[in-house]
């Protein structure tokens, strides 16, 4: 215990850019525990060793600010390491976009920093020296990651939360209180260890109530972790009788995606994949192809549905990403509009069915304050003239054999509790591309998010990427099967069974507010029966 006094005092005594280099390193690193390494021991490093140089800043007026550096400087970090992988999207069309490069990877993780920055600031007007100040950090940085999830059409990317997706049996947790539920627990979990020492002259009181506290939480974990093996074990692999899938990965460079000299031979490909012999006695009775797949307006183009009807055997169904244009009255004017679409065809060719993308990529599919930045020579990173338009929100397809589908096209997945009015779908289809982002982190995190969208639900979540990762997942978060990043080929498998309504698919975030009402509730009568005044209250 004197070497961990000795380690407080070390990091809590840091002033100026020395306490903010610290925090930008304990923020670099914690990338490490999430997808695809999983080293999770380094968030107890980094949340004790932002729980202890905020314990190190004065009290007063002028406070907030230094603890809102040092929060920014942790989330700078944090966002830098976890996001480099955008800069790749930026070397597609480098002779366009690669003078952005410096400025997209730095820019945006400066500006997500800004949410840790805040609950920093919040929490630290409210800090205490007894372990209790573990939980107003944990309400304020889930509050802070909570906007992030919404404010400005919301970026909840790499929350802490999906750290268990490397141990699934946790993870479960998440069909009661979701991914920021998870986070919020998660986050008082790996600050508990900065509750076991305290610099004050109550110390062998504070230490002894720190060690209950760090020791409650990780019996916490223990149970969570025996009840998501439970919970897991309810099941057995059961797939839907009759259905045999079939996912289609051209991993096709984003370079050549939409090249005119390409695009056929694209279109080709996939219509190959879809008659190729997938080495099993069962034929595909439904075959998927990722986001865009067609590099041709799929609904409009009758040569085109022929060609796919031809390359598949009566009875089969195909579900494609496509891209979709319009045309509409607005104010006694025609106007077209551009979509990013997702389709159901028959055997026949015939699109049956038809999804508008509606959560879309700022920067990627359309152009922010377009009158204003267009001026600027500023413009969307994908192909085609004009922004995309946005669907009209989440919906259901009805799927012959399979039931009703949920269709998310690319990023749509990162966003939980999003489901359509009405009856709940048999399963979630993830269509994406992820060439964008080459060989790096970002596809591995991607697909660990849609793992979380599964387990939430209690919903099989297919995902198929032209590159990326494609994969079949059943409602527990498990793989059954994958194709991995950079791999041309064919997957197929059975499609997973649902399972029965969890509670975060009937309710939503309501169980996870609630948790942070008790959590509230129970901190402020803590502090009415045990605070004493912030130990630095007399340097204001």
């Amino acid at each position: 215990m004197e070497r961990l006094t000795a380690l407080y005092h070390f990091v809590s005594q840091m002033k100026g850019r020395r306490r903010l280099l610290l925090a930008f390193v304990l923020g670099a690193v914690m990338p490490l525990a999430l997808a695809p390494f999983y080293v999770v021991p380094v968030l107890f490093v980094s949340f004790t060793g932002l729980v202890w140089l905020l314990d190190g800043l004065p009290w007063g007026a002028r406070a907030w600010r230094q603890a809102a550096l040092v929060g920014w400087a942790f989330g700078f970090g944090f966002h830098l390491t976890g996001l480099y992988w955008i800069g790749f999207a930026f070397m597609v069309d480098a002779e366009s976009f690669a003078w952005a490069i410096p400025f997209a990877v730095t820019l945006m993780p400066a500006g997500l920093a800004i949410f840790f920055a805040g609950a920093a600031a919040l929490a630290h007007r409210f800090w205490s020296e007894g372990p209790d100040r573990i939980w107003t950090l944990a309400l304020a940085l889930i509050l802070f990651e909570w906007l992030r999830g919404h404010i400005l059409t919301g970026f909840p990317w790499n929350l802490i939360g999906y750290t268990w997706m490397g141990f699934l049996p946790v993870a479960q947790a998440g069909a009661l209180i979701g991914i920021y539920g998870l986070t919020l627990l998660s986050f008082a979990l790996f600050a508990a260890p900065a509750a076991l020492v305290s610099g004050q002259a109550s110390r062998a009181r504070l230490e002894r109530r720190g060690v209950v506290f760090a020791f409650a939480h990780l019996g916490l974990f223990a149970l969570i972790a025996l009840g998501g093996t439970f919970y897991m074990g309810k099941l057995s692999r059961q797939g839907v009788e009759g259905v045999t899938l079939r996912l289609a990965q051209g991993s096709i460079p984003q370079k050549e995606k939409w090249a005119d000299q390409y695009r056929y031979r694209n279109f080709d490909l996939y219509l190959e994949m879809t008659k190729a012999d997938a080495g099993t006695d069962h034929l595909p009775t439904h075959i998927i192809w990722p986001e865009s797949a067609v590099p041709l307006f799929l609904a409009n183009n009758e040569e085109a549905r022929q060609d796919i009807s031809k390359a598949m055997h009566p009875g089969q169904i195909l579900l494609t990403g496509a891209v979709r244009f319009d045309r509409v009255d607005e104010d006694g004017l025609l106007v077209s509009k551009l979509y990013n679409a997702f389709h159901t065809l028959n055997s026949d060719g015939e699109v049956t069915g038809t999804y508008d993308k509606f959560h879309l990529v700022p920067f990627g599919e359309y152009l922010p304050l377009t009158s204003l930045l267009s001026r600027i020579g500023l413009k969307k990173l994908t192909e085609g003239v004009g922004s995309y338009s946005a669907g009209t929100g989440p919906q259901s397809l009805a799927v012959p054999g399979t039931g009703k589908v949920m269709p998310l096209i690319c990023y749509e997945v990162i966003f939980p509790g999003r489901m359509p009015e009405g009856p709940r779908p048999q399963w979630m289809l993830n269509v994406t591309n992820d060439a964008w982002y080459g060989n790096t982190t970002g596809p591995r995190q991607h697909l660990a998010q849609a793992q979380m969208r599964a387990i939430e639900q209690g919903l099989p979540l297919v995902r198929s990427a032209n590159n990326g990762i494609s994969a079949v997942i059943d409602g527990y978060g498990r793989i059954w099967s994958r194709l991995p990043l950079n791999t041309r080929g064919v997957l197929q498998s059975p499609l997973p069974k649902p399972l029965p309504q969890t509670l975060y698919g009937r309710f939503g975030d309501s169980l996870f507010w609630v948790i942070c009402m008790v959590v509230l509730l129970s901190n402020l009568f803590w502090r009415r029966v045990t605070s004493k005044k912030h130990p630095h209250a007399d340097e204001a």
